[in-house]
Order: C-alpha cells, then sequence, then structure tokens
C-alpha cells in the first residue's frame, strides 16, 4: 500500500509508546494531506493540546478552529461530548441544564469506567459522517487523523466499545456503541497506525501493544512509523583530536554513528516483528519541531513515499 491509499481512508488512528512521536505523525501526515487538497481534521482526545500551538494557535477546546490551509483541529473534551450525546436523546437544553449540568452527574462521568472513552469516539463517528450541509453528499472532512492516547490508555480506548455491547443489550447507548464499532472495524473508512522508536522499550512495548489491539478489537492495521532514526554521518575530516573542538566534534561524531548504529538494528527487528505492516522510516528532526514550518523537511519525505512507497526507506541505513 502506498502513503496515498492511506489518505484515501477517511480515519487514522495514531497510536504508541508515550514520547515516541505520534503527534509528530499526525501533523505530518495531516500536512501531507493537506498538500492534496484534503480537508483534514487533526483530533486530540482530551489531551493538554499540542497541536493548535505548533500552528500558533490557541487550543480551542470541542470547538473545531482553522490551523492551515486544509487543516483544521480539535480538542475532544468529554464533558462537552456527553452534553452533546444527552441533548441527541432529549432535543432541549433547559432539560440538560437542569437534569444533567451539575456537580453529581459531572463526577459520575468521571467515575465511570470507559464512559469518556466511549462518548469521544462517538464524536469522533459523528466528525466522520458530517456533512457540508444537510442537502450535501460530499463530506465535511476528507480525512481524520486522530492522536491517539499512548498504549496503555490505547488499548483500553479501542476496546471500550465492544465491551459497551456486550454489557448493554439495548438502548441509545448500545446504539451508539454500534456505530463507533462499526467505523472501528470498516477497513474501507478506518485504519490504525503505528508509531513506534527504534529503541528495544518502545519495540517491546509496540510488538505487545500491537498484540492485545489484535486479540481485542477488528482495528485494520496501516502503517509502522519509526521516528526518530539517526541517519549515519558522513566519514568526519580530522586529523587528530587532540584540540579542545575537534575532540568535542570527535565525540558527538562517534554517538551519533552509536545511535545509528542502534537504530539500524532495530529497524531491522522491527521490519521482522511487524512484518505485515507496511514500515516508513522518519529521519531524527536535528532542528527540532516546535512549529508546522519545521515539519516541511519531514512531509517532503513522506512525499517522496507516496510515490515510490514505503519500501523506500529515507534514512540511509
Amino acid at each position: 500500500m502506498l502513503l496515498t491509499q492511506l489518505l484515501n481512508k477517511r480515519v487514522l488512528f495514531v497510536s504508541g509508546k508515550g514520547g515516541v512521536g505520534k503527534t509528530t505523525v499526525s501533523v505530518a501526515l495531516a500536512l501531507l494531506a493537506a498538500r492534496q487538497k484534503k480537508k483534514t481534521l487533526i483530533v486530540e482526545m482530551n489531551s493538554s493540546g499540542r497541536v493548535a500551538p505548533l500552528f500558533g494557535a490557541e487550543s480551542a477546546e470541542h470547538d473545531e478552529i482553522a490551523l492551515a490551509p486544509y487543516v483544521w483541529g480539535i480538542n475532544l473534551s468529554p464533558a462537552r461530548c456527553f452534553e452533546e450525546y444527552v441533548l441527541r436523546q432529549v432535543r432541549f437544553k433547559k432539560i440538560y441544564d437542569v437534569f444533567f449540568n451539575n456537580y453529581y452527574v459531572n463526577n459520575f462521568i468521571k467515575a465511570v469506567p470507559g464512559l469518556n472513552e466511549v462518548l469521544m469516539l462517538g464524536k469522533i463517528q459523528n466528525l466522520e459522517s458530517q456533512r457540508k450541509n444537510r442537502f450535501a453528499e460530499k463530506k465535511e472532512y476528507d480525512l481524520i487523523v486522530v492522536d491517539a492516547p499512548a498504549t496503555g490508555h490505547g488499548l483500553s480506548v479501542f476496546e471500550v466499545p465492544q465491551v459497551v455491547l456486550s454489557a448493554v443489550g439495548m438502548g441509545p447507548l448500545h446504539h451508539h456503541a454500534k456505530h463507533i464499532q462499526e467505523l472501528l472495524a470498516d477497513e474501507q473508512k478506518t485504519f490504525f497506525c503505528l508509531v513506534t522508536l527504534a529503541e528495544e522499550m518502545s519495540v517491546v512495548e509496540s510488538k505487545d501493544y500491537v498484540s492485545a489491539l489484535r486479540e481485542r478489537t477488528e482495528l485494520h492495521f496501516g502503517f509502522v512509523f519509526i521516528n526518530a532514526v539517526m541517519p549515519f554521518l558522513d566519514q568526519l575530516d580530522v586529523k587528530n583530536c587532540e584540540s579542545r573542538e575537534t575532540a568535542l566534534l570527535c565525540r558527538y561524531y562517534e554517538l551519533v554513528q552509536q545511535r545509528a548504529a542502534l537504530n539500524k538494528m532495530y529497524v531491522q527487528q522491527i521490519e521482522k516483528e511487524f512484518a505485515d505492516f507496511e514500515r516508513v522510516v522518519l529521519p531524527f528532526q536535528f532542528q527540532g519541531l516546535t512549529r508546522h514550518g519545521d515539519f516541511e523537511s519531514l512531509v517532503k519525505d513522506l512525499e517522496k513515499l507516496c510515490l515510490t512507497g514505503p519500501a523506500a526507506e529515507v534514512v540511509p541505513l
């Protein structure tokens, strides 16, 4: 599968161990889709709001905001998701305010295991089905990229719709979970993308995560993005390392080469462990990624893969 085909899906869930760069990959995929003039929504699930500041915007809780041409963002709030869910059932805001919008119900939402997750997944399902207007056939967004929770919490997020279906045999919540489960299990619409580092702990945890997802969910798996892989440097042209400056340069060169060799070993292990995934190797970004303009190099690398396929690695190993 080419990356172009991945971007033709409706919803991409991007997840992995904490700290591996899943937000980086989510933003890069959204910018890549935007270059193809796909209206793309980046969804954060009740996070600290890291995406909007990359685009110079304030994180607007639960409101869709324009971030860049063809790129929008939203940070889901469980409380707002609950309000929207209740209003779809009772249809009167005053009833919601009187009976549901209070201290006891808010604490109830926080206390019930899995309720926040099913409410936020329901919002994503609504966003996927949202049309430009009531008479239009075209959907509001061409692609939704979900910056999903990290491994431990991520597993509970993806399995909770099935748990609700098993526990609740009928009624609005059952139908709500059923629609979510149908979206998650639809291979034509939804793919799961894994992000990992080429390091021992990340590879081990990613393997366990995917194994649990296969066993306990009906997700379909797309790509594994191997992030922040250190490239080998060209041969250092220094005659001796005796001066302070050259000694530091030599040590830096040595450390980079060691890191590159270690990454290479784990990239090869990932190729074996995730043989049925399409694998994309992303280079370490020396300049840092603090605003969306910093993603230019990374997006260009992904653009190359749209043409050549994921087998063409972007880091010389």
